[in-house]
């Protein structure tokens, strides 16, 4: 157990990505092969992750002394490369109605399964403190992966589970978490050679943080494909939250690729570029109603699991401040922690 520490991971990775593009900006046009990533990118990377993400270390804070005994705990699990307030507008809901809660804090660049290892030894360690209380787990996107790789393992269940709230859940992965730059570059038509060589430092920044979850959450990864073989638990009760707040109308979509068709013609050449183009800015992910600017509707449903509602938040909308999607949500999951609901 520890007390929070609040991250700075967003803004530092932002560092990072910067010394990236710098590179990027004052490559060789005319390179060829790819270009390697500085010394001082990758110092920086391995040097912010060691600081404030350890490997192999997951923890969570103290349940706060007052809360009411009667009522489940609940442990948030957030998302990739989430700081420790990343979840506190619902955070703060949930004490204001005197739930004991606590967040779970892991490394989750290094993966689905090692996030839920660390995760099923920190729920043990609260079944030994807290033998007799039911526990909750509401989750944030990546979260609701490493919550199910957990409680799906038999090897790794802790047995004090008794539901599993999942906001924004990439079940079945977001072709925008496996995008790479290189990929853009392919799909908007560029010079490959030029492209690959010289994206290639901002692929590695990326990369460095991420790590191995940058595979994983492919849409249909083989460790999403062995996690969605999994039976569910039948002791403990699933929901879903799905977000549709994605940032793109899907009626704006197709007015421009309307245009770009009237604007270049049938010149095979444009029309081949358009396809791609099109391809990407069809993406459910980030079509408004669809998604919710990461995760598609599509991808957070889950086989059997039959409480699914639908709202629209945008992926990142959960941090300090709470605004009317944020309360419609925060409202969803308090109907799902009060005793009278199954």
């Amino acid at each position: 157990m520890r007390e929070p520490k609040h991250g700075k991971l967003p803004n530092l990775f932002g560092v990072v990505l910067v010394f990236a593009v710098v590179e990027l900006a004052t490559a060789d046009a005319n390179a060829t092969e790819p270009k390697s990533t500085s010394p001082i990118v990758s110092s920086i990377a391995d040097a912010l992750l060691a600081e404030i993400i350890p490997s192999g270390r997951g923890s969570l804070c103290d349940f706060p002394d007052k809360h009411d005994p009667r009522k489940p705990l609940v442990v948030l699990v957030p998302g990739l490369l989430a700081a420790d307030n990343s979840m506190n507008s619902i955070r703060d809901a949930l004490c204001s109605e005197s739930f004991g809660t606590s967040f779970f804090t892991y490394s989750s660049h290094e993966g689905i399964v090692s996030g839920a290892n660390l995760l099923s030894k920190e729920l043990r360690r609260v079944g030994t403190q807290w033998p007799n209380r039911n526990v909750v787990l509401l989750t944030h996107s990546m979260g609701g992966l490493v919550a199910r790789a957990c409680v799906e393992d038999k090897n790794l269940n802790p047995g004090n589970i008794s539901r599993l709230i999942m906001i924004a859940p990439p079940n079945h992965g977001s072709a925008i978490a496996g995008l790479s730059a290189a990929e853009l570059a392919k799909k908007f038509s560029l010079p490959n050679e030029v492209a690959l060589a010289s994206l290639k430092p901002i692929d590695d920044a990326i990369g460095g943080f991420v790590g191995r979850i940058k595979e994983e959450l492919r849409p249909e990864s083989s460790v999403l494909a062995a996690l969605n073989s999994n039976p569910i638990p039948g002791q403990i009760s699933y929901s879903i939250i799905a977000g549709t707040g994605g940032p793109v109308p899907g009626e704006l979509i197709e007015m421009s690729l309307v245009l770009g068709r009237l604007i270049f013609g049938e010149e095979p050449e444009a029309k081949t570029s358009l396809n791609r183009v099109s391809q990407l800015a069809r993406l459910d992910e980030w079509t408004r109603g669809r998604g919710d600017g990461v995760v598609s509707v599509k991808s957070a449903k889950l086989a059997g699991v039959t409480d699914i509602v639908e709202l629209p938040f945008g992926h990142n909308d959960f941090g300090t401040e709470t605004t009317e999607v944020t309360k419609q949500v925060i409202t969803e999951v308090l109907n799902r922690l009060r005793p009278e609901r199954k």
